[in-house]
């Protein structure tokens, strides 16, 4: 009975020893992210409109390579154009958002995500309705 005791307090310390490492490509120290964008950096859309998403990660702003723990940290997200409409950041690095469909000519603006002093820039051009 004694011999269990022991072997189980050893296979718990094993266990917490070893089953807390994180996968070598996230980092635990989220202080300095940027953002990295996984989608395109220019969007078209038709005359009709649709619904846009723009993926992205934080990597670090040291290296631009090592990712980030994959914590829901949501981008502030901004755009002047009324046209886009409907913008939300999401948990799960994603924004997305709506173009109304457009009456007039070809038309473009310019969604900015931002975390910290870190931002990126996605272009959105929607063409113009035919006549």
């Amino acid at each position: 009975m004694r011999v269990s005791k022991i072997f189980a307090a050893l296979l718990a310390v094993a266990i917490v020893a070893t089953g807390c490492d994180k996968p070598d490509e996230y980092k635990i120290d989220n202080s300095n992210p940027k953002i990295k964008l996984l989608s395109e950096s220019v969007m078209e859309f038709a005359a009709e409109g649709g619904e846009g998403v723009i993926s992205y990660e934080y990597v670090s702003a040291d290296d631009d390579t090592t990712r980030f723990s994959p914590v829901p940290i949501k981008a502030t997200v901004e755009c002047s154009a009324a046209w886009v409409e409907n913008i939300s950041s999401n948990e799960d690095f994603s924004v997305t958002f709506d173009v109304a469909p457009n009456e007039g000519g070809a038309r473009e603006t310019t969604v900015v995500l931002s975390y910290g002093e870190y931002s990126v820039d996605v272009a959105i051009h929607q063409a113009g309705r035919e006549e």
